[in-house]
């Protein structure tokens, strides 16, 4: 801006006379004398003693101090040589001045007034955005400025100025609008950026974005735009952000050129390096509440330095390996090289590069990151194109392979077909062979004919075309149906116990009671096809409990007699009071895919009575099916099973987690009628330390007893000679204070002669785990036996 005051020119080194009041601005940097103050303590009268023998500045530079942490002096006097009043405003710098103090001295007076950050706004001689001062210079009158400035931690950038109120305000509004419309194009591109980056997948877009945005926001409140508009009354905060600001620009520098390098796959040390320098920057941004502004200046820029050393290398380093390619990283350690130089060089050459005003400081990282979007963008264009070729070649090739596939199960597909109207072919033909020799049999039969067996002849023929259609039906039948039954012996009162532990949870979700019923009578051990027979009851059972609501599901299991030796039969029912079916649905539940009318507020598909009727067709039963309508359902069917003996089954405990138990000097007599499992008993409870004796029933038993002491008693409950419930008698009456436990494959059945109050220590079903058998043996067991056997 042009001055168009009219100062003597000879008055430079003392007074600056004006000819004419000022019509728009007056650089005074030419007129003014500057002197340090190093111990800050000076006022306005020792501060006069500093000019004798100073020469005014010669260039505005050698008003530009850097950092320094003492108080700047500044002098100049002013003469109004005109016929009227002058008034006009002083600027002393720059917004980031600190701590700015004008003392003017008029007719032997001293008047003082105070500016800069350090400083609410209400305080200041004027609140605008500079340090600014009100001016009024009486005709012919001569002042004597004093400006202190005291701004540690900031350039102390110096530039004395004469404005007229009304041309300072016009060119600040310039610079506000300007400023503005950079701060729009800023976030615009800021958030237009982060998307990108977010679709894109790229960290080093979202990391320029946003530190852009950041170093904006700095500048902002370097400005003091935040000071002015946001918080005018608190100082300390406006210092405060400008540090946390700080701190997470170098941060997001450091992160773009981490991602625009790829750190990662450098090699670990290399990225936790880079890492480390991003979380020094983030903890002195924490820190930096209590450090000052010199010792934080200090500490951050030679980390700052170390960075972008480490910053450069990576990328030479990428280069070489062909990582990256060569000039984007280069362009992005530059140009972080480039802001530290014109940020930082005032601390290291005392000569400031970075401009005053905000929309020209940004306004390199505007243009930088336009560039990094426009990069970007084709980057990811070309990448998608790139995808999109690999994915229509995939595409291209799976559609061959599809159609390969596609082409061999046609031909399989046809082969199937030729082979199944070739099999329907042979079977059609077979089949109309037995069926004419049945029809001519029968009419030469009827005709009297005695010469053949015809009856034994029909017979034949029948079972020939019985076995043509099982044929057919074998090639035609479903999953379900081709099942094959799997019978293995197992113990019916632990699979039962599994059963009716596994309803009682489902019952117990509808808020139900499971009452079982299992008879005495029951068989220690069937042969059947376990799995199916679960899967029937868990049907019937979660079938119960999910159609009732508060009620009672009544599972009972009896033993009925069989007409064939070495067999049971078993009866199952399973009962409710839950909403029952309606008697003309009953049949149609059995088919697939078939629910009650009053069952659509309950979840399930519909398969599973249809499910249960096959299988139970699998076993030859059927099911029976009693209901009432509002009142509940019964469900029941009946097996012919084989009877099992024990010495039937695998002799196997259940896995178990291991238990830290040790039997060492306990002395236990292990009661079984059979072999098998008395070595398998004794082998496990070996295993833990226990010292095992076994026997085959209750008289041997008790036999050696009579000579030897023992610690506990594990016998099972029906055996020839003497029974469990008999040796439990005869050792509660010869040794009271020995335990005796019943591990048997039935429930205890106490006999009718034996008193109710006769009763085991402890009783375990078969099959029981090994935890569970040694866990009990354990707990009961008790060390007195001295007498090893």
């Amino acid at each position: 801006m042009t001055a168009l005051f009219a100062p003597h020119t000879a008055a430079r080194a003392a007074d600056v006379e004006l000819d004419a009041c000022p019509a728009k601005m007056l650089d005074l940097s030419p007129y003014a004398l500057m002197a340090e103050d190093a111990s800050r303590t000076l006022d306005a009268q020792g501060a006069l003693a500093l000019f004798p023998g100073l020469s005014p500045a010669q260039a505005p530079h050698e008003l530009q101090r850097g950092y320094s942490s003492s108080a700047w002096w500044l002098k100049v006097s002013l003469h109004n040589a005109t016929g009227e009043a002058c008034s006009a405003w002083l600027q002393a710098g720059p917004p980031r001045l600190r701590d700015v103090r004008l003392y003017v001295e008029m007719a032997g007076r001293w008047q003082e007034w105070q500016a800069g950050t350090d400083y609410p706004l209400s305080v200041w001689a004027l609140p605008e955005r500079k340090p600014m001062f009100p001016l009024v210079l009486p005709p012919g009158a001569r002042a004597t400025l004093l400006m202190r400035v005291y701004t540690p931690g900031l350039l102390v950038s110096l530039s004395p100025r004469l404005w007229t109120p009304g041309e300072f305000l016009r060119d600040g509004l310039r610079e506000a609008v300007l400023d503005g419309a950079m701060l729009g194009a800023v976030l615009l591109l800021a958030v237009f950026g982060v998307v990108l980056g977010a679709i894109y997948g790229r960290r080093v877009l979202m990391y320029m974005a946003l530190g852009m945005f950041c170093h904006t926001l700095w500048v902002g409140v370097i400005d003091n735009y935040a000071l002015v508009y946001l918080w005018p009354n608190r100082p300390d905060i406006n210092a405060w952000v400008m540090y946390q600001l700080a701190a997470l620009l170098l941060f997001l520098t450091n992160g773009y050129c981490y991602a625009a390098i790829e750190v990662d796959r450098l090699g670990r040390w290399w990225a936790w390096l880079l890492k480390g320098v991003g979380a020094g920057y983030l903890l002195l941004g924490f820190f930096s509440y209590w450090l000052s502004r010199m010792m934080f200046i200090a500490l951050i820029m030679p980390l700052c330095l170390f960075g972008d050393v480490m910053l450069t290398v990576a990328a030479i380093y990428a280069i070489r390996r062909r990582v990256v390619k060569p000039w984007f990283p280069l362009l992005l350690v530059g140009f972080a090289w480039t802001d530290l130089v014109v940020h930082f060089s005032s601390y290291l050459f005392h000569t400031p590069l970075s401009s005053q005003v905000l929309s020209t400081t940004v306004l390199p990282d505007l243009l930088l990151l336009a560039v990094v979007l426009v990069v970007e963008i084709r980057r990811g264009r070309r990448e998608e194109m790139d995808v999109r070729v690999q994915l229509d070649h995939q595409q291209a090739t799976e559609r061959d392979r599809l159609e390969r596939v596609v082409a061999s199960r046609t031909a399989q597909l046809d082969r199937s077909l030729q082979a199944r109207r070739g099999l329907l072919a042979r079977i059609g033909h077979d089949l109309r062979g037995p069926l004419a020799s049945v029809l001519d049999s029968t009419r030469r039969w009827q005709a009297g004919d005695a010469r053949r067996d015809y009856a034994s002849l029909i017979e034949r023929n029948v079972r020939e075309q019985m076995e043509l259609i099982d044929e057919l039906l074998e090639f035609s039948r479903e999953e379900l149906d081709a099942m094959e039954l799997t019978l293995a012996a197992g113990y019916l009162a632990a699979f039962l116990r599994d059963v009716a532990e596994q309803a009682e949870l489902a019952t117990e979700r509808h808020g139900n009671r499971l009452a079982c019923e299992f008879a005495a009578e029951l068989p220690a051990a069937v042969r059947a096809d376990f799995r199916r027979l679960r899967q029937v009851l868990a049907n019937l059972l979660g079938n119960a409990a999910k159609f009732t609501d508060r009620g009672t599901v009544r599972f009972a299991v009896d033993a009925q007699p069989a007409s064939t030796a070495g067999r049971v039969r078993l009866r199952f029912v399973i009962e409710d009071d839950g909403i029952g079916i309606p008697l003309d649905e009953k049949e149609r539940l059995l088919r697939p895919y078939q629910r009650g009318g009053n069952a659509s507020q309950h979840e399930g598909k519909g398969l599973g009575l249809a499910i249960v009727s096959q299988l139970l067709e699998r076993m030859d039963s059927q099911l029976d099916i009693q209901s009432q309508l509002g009142r509940g359902s019964r469900f029941a069917f009946t097996l012919d099973l084989e009877r099992a003996g024990e010495e039937d089954i695998e002799a196997l405990f259940g896995e178990d987690a291991s238990v830290d138990v040790d039997g060492q000097d306990r002395v236990l007599l292990v009661v079984d009628d059979q072999q098998q499992q008395r070595e398998l008993i004794c082998d496990l409870l070996d295993g833990y330390g226990f010292h095992t004796v076994a026997v085959a029933d209750g008289t041997q038993a008790l036999a050696l007893l009579r000579e030897h002491a023992v610690d506990m008693v594990l016998t099972d409950q029906c055996m020839d000679s003497m029974d469990g419930w008999a040796l439990l008698q005869s050792v509660r009456d010869e040794f009271p204070e020995l335990p005796v436990m019943l591990y048997s494959s039935l429930p205890p059945q106490r006999p009718l002669a034996v008193e109710p109050s006769l009763t085991f220590d402890a009783s375990l079903l078969k099959p029981a785990s090994a935890g569970q058998l040694v866990t009990m043996v354990d707990t009961f067991s008790t060390r007195r036996s001295q007498v090893a056997l």
